[in-house]
């Protein structure tokens, strides 16, 4: 492992620093790398304490998140740009070396200033650490190359620094790699959630909308939901709500089942989760439109809404524990938001059959933790 690699080595590049004139071009560029490298390390190993501590206020915000994260992406990329003009100027392009470490070190700071924020804005603690720890070995590894660098001192005749130099430069790539990676499946895996929390939304949404109902070729304006079709009455639409209802308790226990042993299944099930929420909001649009009732179309739109808020949660929750496979935390998390999805299905069913109250009832019991 990289990390391993910067843990081991400092101390070979302390012992040799001296055997260079520190007046020679790049030398005073590179202590002053050094010094903000080491104060960037600092300055991760505190906000790791701080969430090890639970100091850290956490308030998640997708939206935050996101925008560090791309921040965090951006200035990777940078600093990789720099590795191989480094590695050059270090081993023999002297005039060129303080301007391309002052250039890398500069990218780094923004790198971990936004891996900080974007911690903040992390709920799971699991999380926090693996992006505060992969940001860590970045530094180290940058820390590593600047020694490596200093040493060499762009002298293409210090062949024996040289190859410091080429292994420092690899870790480092390596470093920066892993951690554009972790950057983009994040990434990935965000904007799946987020479409499909928004899909969520957007049928609770409509639930507020006005209807038109077409009859005899004449339209008129129903009290909720969309175009009705006139042909379906209120019992009609209930059973495929409860169709539908049936389809999202599964799918609830679905996922708390492979949360522990296959959490990449949990993004598709989210997706089966959505739609067939979707398809329960419409149908609760058409029962609402088609009941003689002043009172029941109220009574379902709070529940699917409730239903539809439950599911949001759960969604969320797959796609924390999509990203931190085996954190005991997010699963405990994902099994509790399953648990209410499964509690809010019956709520929507007060007179229905006795099979499907046994059904929710297995559901509820198959999600406990």
């Amino acid at each position: 492992m990289a990390h391993e690699y910067f843990k081991t080595s400092t101390g070979r590049f302390f012992g040799v620093l001296k055997d260079n004139g520190d007046e020679a071009p790049g030398q005073k560029e590179c202590d002053e790398a050094i010094d903000k490298l080491n104060a960037a390390i600092r300055e991760l190993d505190c906000a790791s304490l701080n969430i090890l501590s639970q100091a850290a206020t956490h308030q998640a915000d997708s939206s935050l998140l996101k925008t560090y994260q791309e921040q965090m992406e951006t200035s990777a990329s940078e600093i990789l740009d720099v590795i191989e003009p480094l590695r050059y100027a270090a081993k023999g392009e002297a005039e060129k070396l303080g301007h391309t470490v002052s250039q890398a070190v500069g990218y780094l700071g923004p790198l971990v200033q936004n891996a900080i924020a974007g911690a903040s804005h992390t709920l799971h603690s699991k999380q926090q650490m693996a992006l505060l720890d992969q940001t860590k070995t970045v530094a180290e590894g940058m820390l590593q190359l600047v020694y490596a660098a200093k040493q060499a001192a762009g002298n293409p005749k210090a062949v024996h620094a040289h190859g410091d130099v080429d292994e420092a430069a690899d870790n480092a790539r390596d470093a920066l790699q892993e951690l554009l990676r972790t950057l983009e499946s994040a990434a990935t895996e965000a904007g799946v959630v987020t479409g499909l929390v928004e899909s969520v939304s957007k049928a609770m949404y409509r639930l507020e909308e006005r209807s038109v109902i077409t009859i005899g070729g004449l339209r008129t304006s129903g009290s909720y939901g969309l175009e009705v079709q006139p042909e379906l009455s209120y019992v009609d639409y209930q059973t495929r709500m409860v169709r539908s209802a049936k389809e999202v308790a599964r799918v609830a226990q679905d996922m708390v089942a492979h949360a522990g042993h296959d959490p990449s299944r949990l993004t598709p099930l989210a997706a089966d989760l959505s739609h067939h929420y979707a398809s329960l909001a419409g149908d609760a649009r058409g029962a609402m439109a088609a009941s003689t009732s002043v009172e029941v179309p109220g009574r379902i739109r709070a529940g699917v809404q409730d239903l539809g808020k439950a599911c949001i949660s759960l969604t969320k929750s797959a796609g924390a524990c999509q990203s931190c496979p085996g954190d005991i935390y997010t699963q405990r998390e994902l099994a509790e938001n399953a648990r209410f999805v499964s509690e809010k299905v019956p709520a929507l069913f007060p007179t229905a059959s006795p099979e499907m109250w046994l059904l929710s009832a297995c559901h509820i019991g198959s999600c406990a933790w």
